[in-house]
């Protein structure tokens, strides 16, 4: 059987391997594998995206509560810390009231992980 592959090349297929006319012969096993790895990433990738919209619908309920509190909730990822950081601010002035953790606590962390990377190469 000739298929065309991914660049366009014309590939035979024998039943056990799979033959480019540029490469040697790919065992049809790895090909399904290969297959079935980008059929588990596209899954997941739904799922993460799914899971998101979630996150971020709950995320506005919670600010929708909290408005009607008198004050305002911001949630935010620190990407070096990879935590989530929820601020309290006060609506009229968008000045913040509280920050958790605090900002004197997320450089601590920094520097713990940026001594910790000095002191470990990799993680086991």
């Amino acid at each position: 059987m000739i298929t065309t592959g991914i660049s366009g090349q014309a590939m035979v297929r024998d039943g056990q391997h799979i033959i480019s006319q540029n490469s040697s012969p790919i065992p049809a096993k790895q090909v399904k594998q290969q297959v079935d790895i980008n059929e588990g990433m596209e899954e997941a990738a739904k799922d993460i995206k799914k899971e998101m919209a979630e996150v971020q619908e709950t995320v506005e309920k919670l600010e929708n509560i909290t408005n009607v509190m008198g004050r305002k909730i911001s949630f935010n990822v620190n990407n070096e810390l990879g935590e989530v950081i929820v601020k309290v601010i006060d609506p009229s002035t968008d000045k913040v009231i509280k920050e958790i953790p605090s900002a004197e606590i997320q450089q601590l962390q920094l520097r713990i992980k940026q001594t910790l990377g000095l002191l470990f190469d990799e993680t086991i």
